[in-house]
């Protein structure tokens, strides 16, 4: 197995230093972005890749986002480029590294609560699965909310059709490949959110990605991997047959 980078040692650090802060406000928190597939599958092989950030989907008022941003700041983070970012140095092996926390949240929430607000969590599609659908597990010595799977795949279709990071197609695959019961028991998973008109709408749109092997996403996901030559072209279909097959089984075609 290849060894995590530093970076990813760094960010790995700063999601339990951030798990340990936000104990507080765990009823309003819950883990989402690159960290789930690790934390929720721990003994898949190969291993998970890591993350070079921290997400947290929030549901609080103004008042209790205060609250955590204040409490950042106390312990080390600064602002970063955009309101929802915090940065902080750790070092590993002599070197400091930056990493970065986002705060974010559902875009119902951001509309009702913190619309105008300067200072606010960030709306991303998909979140408000991840705030409802979560389940409680251990990272380090706290207990915090994580994204369930359904709404972590569902957050990654938006991703990977809102922006260009091979890792979002990495991080579905990832799941789909390592879930449990495999794609009938996802299936079932999916079936109280798989009749919502915007959950069809963006699965339809990532099947868009993958529509054969040279599609952009099962490219992306021997990018993160790192396959070569023979690999590579027969890992490109093996990923594209396995989300396929998902999308097929759940009646969505691009």
């Amino acid at each position: 197995m290849t060894e995590p980078t530093p970076q990813v040692v760094a960010a790995r650090r700063l999601l339990q230093e951030v798990c340990t802060l936000l104990a507080p406000f765990r009823d309003d928190t819950v883990l989402i972005g690159g960290w789930v597939p690790e934390i929720r599958f721990p003994d898949a092989t190969p291993a998970h890749v890591g993350s070079i950030d921290v997400d947290f989907a929030l549901r609080a008022g103004r008042e209790r986002h205060a609250q955590v941003i204040a409490l950042l700041l106390q312990n080390g983070f600064r602002q970063g480029t955009e309101p929802y970012q915090f940065v902080k140095n750790l070092e590993i092996a002599g070197r400091s590294f930056p990493v970065r926390l986002d705060l974010l949240t559902s875009r119902r929430h951001h509309a009702e609560i913190f619309e105008g607000s300067p200072a606010a969590p960030f709306p991303v599609g998909g979140a408000e699965y991840a705030l409802l659908h979560y389940s409680l597990e251990s990272i380090g010595s706290t207990e915090v909310r994580v994204a369930s799977v359904v709404p972590f795949l569902i957050m990654k279709a938006h991703a990977i059709l809102g922006r260009d990071k091979p890792k979002d197609a990495y991080d579905l695959h990832f799941c789909l490949e390592n879930s449990p019961g495999g794609i009938p028991t996802l299936v079932v998973e999916f079936a109280g959110l798989i009749d919502d008109p915007d959950v069809r709408d963006v699965l339809r749109r990532l099947a868009g990605r993958f529509r054969d092997e040279n599609d952009a996403g099962p490219c992306a996901v021997v990018e993160v991997e790192g396959q070569m030559g023979d690999a590579r072209a027969i890992r490109k279909l093996a990923v594209f047959t396995q989300v396929d097959d998902f999308l097929r089984a759940l009646r969505i075609r691009p």
